[in-house]
């Protein structure tokens, strides 16, 4: 079975079974008629033989982590990256990419009917590396729009960027959220702009929509409500770690990263807003962005 997405402004094509792609939740919104689709950035095939990058000498490990349970490492090849996947003592799913194709060919090693949550999770990684070289990624963030414009509210888990949101929802008329955790960020002609994605997190907020970036906040939780804007290095120092941790482990990845941030801090103001959970907090941030 073959799907056709449009994501962050491009088209992904996933082959597969059908089982685990039509329950990834999210995807559904994003999917585009065969006349729709343009030249696809990712063709990503399931059930294709890979070797295990951890037995070979040539895939480089440079981050590890835990996803819902499930052990992920990242490699750095020097053709592209390895991206593995295991959870207890089941067989690893492993993702191959490849550099300088124009068409980001990804593979996805599987041996039985994929987890749909894996294959999301599988489907970012693969994603985010065709992407970044074009200059876009997806961020870490809850994306709230109000009068044609775009805010990113980042912060590390926990810290209430849904709750925020949220907030501006329940208190500012006419805002509405695009994502509530994996909004695609792009410089176009020059122009920061944030698109809404099929992962969200636990909240199902999908939007598939394009939307001019007008600020960036990165939230802290405070016992009052303050908010000043950032010089472009602490600028910068606050939208990286929100950008996929695993790319921000190599050098290249990093570098395309690097661009895109300079781009958007370059254009658009980054806040730091130090708030409780408060609809004050809200307000004050409407405020100071939109300056109504």
């Amino acid at each position: 079975m073959k799907r056709r997405y449009g994501i962050g402004g491009e088209t992904v094509v996933i082959e597969g079974r059908g089982a685990a792609m039509e329950g990834m939740g999210g995807f559904p919104l994003f999917r585009l008629a065969d006349d729709e689709a343009g030249i696809p950035l990712l063709h990503l095939q399931t059930e294709c033989p890979l070797s295990d990058p951890q037995d070979d000498p040539a895939a480089r490990p440079i981050h590890t982590f835990a996803f819902e349970g499930i052990d992920c490492s990242f490699f750095s090849r020097e053709e592209g990256y390895d991206f593995r996947m295991q959870r207890g003592g089941e067989p690893p799913v492993v993702l191959r990419t490849r550099n300088g194709e124009p068409i980001q060919r990804s593979n996805i090693g599987l041996d039985r009917e994929p987890d749909p949550v894996m294959l999301r999770f599988l489907v970012w990684m693969a994603y985010g590396v065709a992407l970044a070289p074009l200059g876009g990624t997806a961020i870490h963030a809850a994306a709230i729009v109000w009068e044609g414009g775009a805010v990113l509210f980042l912060g590390e888990s926990g810290t209430g960027k849904s709750t925020h949101a949220r907030l501006w929802r329940e208190t500012i008329p006419g805002a509405w959220s695009l994502n509530d955790d994996s909004p695609v960020l792009r410089v176009e002609a020059g122009e920061p702009v944030v698109y809404g994605s099929p992962w969200s997190g636990k909240t199902p907020r999908y939007r598939r929509e394009r939307v001019p970036l007008a600020a960036v906040v990165r939230l802290r939780q405070a016992p009052e409500n303050r908010i000043r804007r950032l010089g472009k290095l602490e600028a910068l120092g606050a939208l990286l770690p929100s950008c996929p941790p695993s790319f921000a482990a190599d050098e290249r990845l990093t570098d395309h990263l690097c661009r895109l941030l300079s781009g958007v801090i370059g254009s658009v103001p980054v806040f730091s807003l130090e708030c409780r959970p408060d609809e004050a907090a809200a307000k004050l941030a409407c405020e100071t962005i939109f300056g109504r």
